[in-house]
C-alpha cells in the first residue's frame, strides 16, 4: 500500500543523567571511527551519527538541574529517573547494582543483534514463568511457546546474577534499553553512514523521502498491487530483496542469499564500512571496538539472518521509523521476523539441505577464519502462505552439509 501519514502519539523520552558507560561511551566509539582513511561520504555519515549522540547527551545534561531539584521533594513526589539509572530500583540484596545494570543492558544489545529486534510480546516476556526444561521442538506450537523460547534465549544471555531477577522491573527495563539502543544504532547506520556501502550509487538519491522510496523500491520489497479480489499488500516471501536470484516464486536455494543481507549484518557487526571487501573474500576488520568484538560473535544465527532480512526490507521501504509495525507500509515487522525464523529453525531441525547450505554460506563469507560446526546454530495473505509452507515442507533433506565453500560474487 502507498505510504500514508501517521501521527505518532508517543512523546519521545528524555534520557536522564548519564554514566560514563552510557552516551559518552557511544560518542567515543563513533569519534574513534573518524580517521583520515575514511572517504568523505563515510565521514559525513559518522558526523551525522556523532551529532545525534551529542544531541542526546545534551538532553541528558540539561536534565541535571531538574534532577537536583527533585531531590529536595518528598520521596513520594520525586520524579523517578529513567534511562541509565535503572539500578536505582534494585533492592539491597544486589551487589554493585550499577554494574549489573550495565551487564544486563549489554545482554539486551546482543539479543537485538543475534536473536530479534523486538519481543513477540513485551509484557509476557517478563511475566510468564520460565520452564526448567523447555523443548525447542515446541517453539512454534503457539504464541505461548514462542514467548517461552524467547524467555529461554533471554536467560541464556543474561548474567548469572540477573537470571533470578528477570521479573524485576529494573532488570527488564535495562535489558529493553539495550535492545532499543542497538536497534536505533543499526537503523540509523544503514540509512545514513553505511548507505553508500549498501546501495548502488545511482539509487542513493531515492532514499530521501518515503514517497520516493515507495515509488522506486516498492516492488523490490514485495509490494503486490490491489486487484478486484484483494487489497494491496507486501508479500513476506516473494520479495526480490531476499534473493540472489528471483524468478517470481519462492526458491529456498536462493532465499536469504542476497548480498545486501550479509552487508547489512556486517555493517552492524563491524561499523559503517563493515561491508567493504566482504564479497571479495577480505572482510573488513576494524581496529576500534565494534559489536562483533564486544559480544564475541563468530558464527551466524538464524535470528541474525531473519534480522538482516527484516532490516533490508525496512531500508528500502517507505517506512520512516523502524518499529513493530511500519508507519507507512503497515508491515508487521515482528510477525515478519517470526515467519522467517520459523522456517529457518524448522528446516534446521529437519536437516534441510537449503538451510544447512545457507548457514555455511553466511559463515564462510562473514567469518572465514572462525571454527564453526555446520548446522549447530539455533538461534501476505493466507492463500500465499499455504503455497509458501508447501515449498518449505517439500524441500529435500541432506544428512550432512557439503564441504564446498560458496563462491564470492
Amino acid at each position: 500500500m502507498p505510504p500514508r501519514r501517521r501521527i505518532d502519539s508517543e512523546e519521545p523520552t528524555t534520557p536522564e543523567r548519564p554514566r560514563t558507560q552510557g552516551p559518552l561511551a557511544n560518542i567515543l566509539n563513533v569519534f574513534q571511527q573518524i580517521t583520515p582513511s575514511k572517504s568523505d561520504r563515510d565521514i559525513r555519515g559518522l558526523r551525522e551519527d556523532l551529532q545525534v549522540l551529542l544531541n542526546e547527551a545534551e538532553d541528558v545534561f540539561s536534565a541535571k538541574d531538574s534532577d537536583l531539584s527533585n531531590q529536595v521533594v518528598p520521596t513520594k513526589n520525586r520524579r523517578r529517573r529513567k534511562r541509565f539509572h535503572r539500578a536505582d530500583d534494585a533492592d539491597d540484596s544486589v551487589d554493585n547494582p550499577s554494574s549489573l545494570e550495565e551487564r544486563v543492558r549489554k545482554a539486551g544489545r546482543r539479543f537485538a543483534v543475534n536473536e530479534a529486534a523486538f519481543f513477540i510480546d513485551e509484557v509476557d516476556i517478563w511475566t510468564n514463568e520460565a520452564e526448567d526444561e523447555f523443548d525447542y521442538a515446541t517453539e512454534f506450537n503457539s504464541k505461548t511457546t514462542r514467548v517461552q523460547a524467547q524467555i529461554q534465549d533471554l536467560l541464556r544471555l543474561l548474567p548469572n546474577d540477573a537470571r533470578s531477577r528477570r521479573t524485576q522491573k529494573w532488570v527488564g527495563d535495562a535489558f529493553v534499553d539495550g535492545m532499543g539502543g542497538q536497534r536505533s544504532a543499526a537503523v540509523h547506520r544503514i540509512r545514513h553512514a553505511s548507505l553508500a556501502h549498501l546501495s548502488a550509487a545511482d539509487e542513493l538519491k531515492h532514499f530521501a523521502t518515503a514517497s520516493d522510496r515507495f515509488e522506486h523500491f516498492k516492488d523490490r520489497v514485495g509490494y503486490i498491487s490491489a486487484c478486484p479480489t484483494r487489497k494491496s499488500f507486501y508479500s513476506a516471501f516473494k520479495a526480490p530483496i531476499l534473493y540472489d536470484q528471483f524468478d517470481g516464486e519462492l526458491d529456498v536455494d536462493h532465499l536469504f542469499r542476497n548480498p545486501l543481507l550479509l552487508k547489512i549484518y556486517a555493517c552492524i557487526l563491524r561499523g559503517p564500512d563493515g561491508a567493504d571487501g566482504l564479497l571479495e573474500g577480505r572482510p573488513h576488520q576494524p581496529q576500534a571496538q565494534c559489536v562483533q568484538r564486544i559480544h564475541h560473535i563468530s558464527r551466524t544465527s538464524t535470528g541474525a539472518i531473519a534480522d538482516a532480512a527484516v532490516l533490508a526490507i525496512w531500508l528500502y521501504s517507505a517506512d520512516t521509523k523502524f518499529q513493530r509495525r511500519g508507519d507507512q507500509t503497515d508491515i508487521n515487522y515482528v510477525q515478519r521476523h517470526m515467519d522467517y525464523v520459523e522456517q529457518l529453525r524448522k528446516a534446521l531441525t529437519s536437516k534441510k539441505a537449503w538451510v544447512i547450505d545457507l548457514l555455511k554460506y553466511w559463515d564462510d563469507i562473514l567469518f572465514p577464519d572462525a571454527d564453526n560446526d555446520d548446522g549447530a546454530a539455533r538461534g501476505g495473505d493466507d492463500d500465499e502462505m499455504e503455497s509458501v509452507l508447501n515449498a518449505f515442507n517439500n524441500a529435500p533433506s541432506r544428512e550432512s552439509p557439503p564441504a564446498v565453500r560458496p563462491p564470492f560474487h
